[in-house]
């Protein structure tokens, strides 16, 4: 199926002539948010118009993503510029998916005809291997003298914290475009669930990334284990738990997680800083309420006491398993929340993001 969808030619069957065209670079397909916000967007691009694909040197995990209209360009060359010499992609807007892929980007944008942006998902200052002075100097200088749009309004304050503070390209705007990554409703949508005597949590348990708050999360559900609380929990992601009684989905394609988040009641969401947090964006979709911390993407969506439990960034484990136990007693509360989750989060869907995407990546588009 990964070979079969892709296409390196520069016109696609039914072309009419010249297209808006757009590319998002990645260096592979693991899953991953932002590899699932970069699909979704080539897909809905697609849709209005736009000739999208998504440009990568590895098919891993194609099968998890739910997209079949986008084309994926295989590319075996490190500077992926083969892509560019035989016209699979040679005009146009290359966004890179992160700031891995940005040097990439801006060498295969300069053999000409393609304008470069980076879709700048985090703080990436804020990741442990990109914290020493030399990587910092080197994002805020990606901010500052290239085309960015930014997944949040969080992230927007960063790069426009930076550009103010800092002679940069005079052409640019001091804040990028906030282009939002969201949820696809045909996937991420409220469905009956049975009532539970237990309350039914979720979360994603990925140790190997840090800032997801994996630690955090498996100390909180420990506690909330040995307070014989009612709670049931399942958990996705790289690989099983130690020590704690959970069903453990793994890495499952989102037509499959998207049914196991919708049965569930609650999210907990324990990352310290997220650039939006699709994982929650999606369950409060779905009537799934969240229990989360005060990172920096949650502003757009989480109102606490609302569709959510919000806490503070630096809430220790026992403060996450209060908020759980909470929710486990007051399904009055619970409930109010499922029900307000899915209007609070409309605006997020993919439909409603394209024209902002639209709008953004036309004002980045070469002359002619």
């Amino acid at each position: 199926r990964a070979r079969a969808r892709a296409s390196c030619v520069a016109r696609l069957p039914g072309d009419a002539g010249p297209r808006r065209r757009v590319a998002f670079l990645t260096r592979s397909t693991a899953l991953s948010g932002g590899n699932v916000a970069m699909f979704s967007a080539a897909d809905f691009l697609r849709a209005e118009g736009w000739d999208a694909r998504v440009l990568t040197m590895d098919a891993r995990d194609l099968d998890m993503y739910d997209s079949d209209a986008a084309p994926v360009v295989f590319d075996g060359e490190p500077d992926m510029r083969r892509s560019f010499r035989s016209d699979a992609f040679s005009s146009g807007v290359l966004v890179s998916g992160s700031y891995v892929t940005c040097d990439a980007g801006e060498r295969g944008a300069s053999d000409g005809g393609v304008a470069h942006v980076l879709f700048e998902q985090d703080d990436e200052r804020r990741f442990d291997h990109n914290r020493d002075e030399g990587r910092r100097a080197r994002i805020e200088a990606a901010w500052r003298d290239g085309h960015v749009i930014a997944g949040s309004s969080w992230g927007a304050d960063a790069v426009e914290e930076v550009r103010r503070c800092g002679k940069g390209n005079p052409g640019l705007p001091p804040r990028p475009p906030v282009c939002r990554a969201g949820f696809d409703p045909l996937v991420w949508y409220p469905r009956p669930r049975q009532e539970s005597p237990r309350l039914r949590v979720v979360s994603l348990y990925r140790p190997e990334t840090p800032h997801r708050g994996a630690a955090l999360l498996l100390a909180a559900l420990r506690i909330v284990e040995q307070r014989g609380a009612p709670v049931d929990v399942s958990l996705f992601g790289s690989r099983p738990p130690p020590g704690l009684r959970a069903e453990y989905l793994g890495r499952i394609p989102h037509h499959r997680l998207s049914r196991a988040v919708a049965a569930s009641d609650v999210l907990v969401y324990a990352s310290p800083f997220q650039g939006l947090g699709l994982d929650a964006v999606q369950a409060l979709a779905s009537g799934v309420a969240v229990v989360c911390l005060a990172n920096g993407g949650c502003r757009e969506y989480a109102r606490d006491g609302e569709n959510s439990i919000v806490l503070s960034a630096s809430s220790s484990p026992v403060i996450l398993a209060d908020a759980i136990c909470v929710l486990a007693e007051d399904r009055t509360a619970l409930r109010s929340m499922q029900e307000r989750a899915p209007a609070s989060v409309a605006a997020l869907s993919w439909p409603a993001l394209v024209p902002a995407w639209d709008e953004a990546l036309r004002a980045i588009l070469p002359v002619g």
